[in-house]
C-alpha cells in the first residue's frame, strides 16, 4: 500500500463520478481527505473527506494531497492513469 492511516489524499480517477461523497479534484466538489482505514486484503482505502462524508477507494483512485490541485493537473493525472 502506498498510503497509511492519517495520510492526506485527493480523489483523481473519476471512476466513481463527481459528487459530494466522491469529491473529484478539479470539480465543484473537490476537497481533501484523510485516510481512515486500509483493507489490504481487498486493496481498498477508507477516506474521511473534509466535507464530512466518507467513502472507500482503490489506492489508484487517490493521490497524496499537496496544496490545491488545479483542474489541469487533475485532468492530466486522470488521463495518465487511463493509459496504463
Amino acid at each position: 500500500m502506498k498510503f497509511k492511516i492519517g495520510d492526506r489524499v485527493c480523489y483523481t480517477s473519476g471512476k466513481y463520478g463527481a459528487a459530494l461523497c466522491n469529491p473529484l479534484a478539479g470539480t465543484q466538489y473537490e476537497c481533501k481527505g484523510t485516510v481512515a482505514g486500509i483493507e489490504e486484503n481487498v486493496g481498498s482505502v477508507d477516506v474521511d473527506w473534509d466535507n464530512d462524508t466518507q467513502n472507500s477507494y482503490y489506492e489508484d483512485d487517490l493521490i497524496p494531497a499537496a496544496g490545491k490541485l488545479d483542474p489541469n493537473t487533475a485532468f492530466r493525472l486522470k488521463m495518465s492513469k487511463k493509459r496504463r
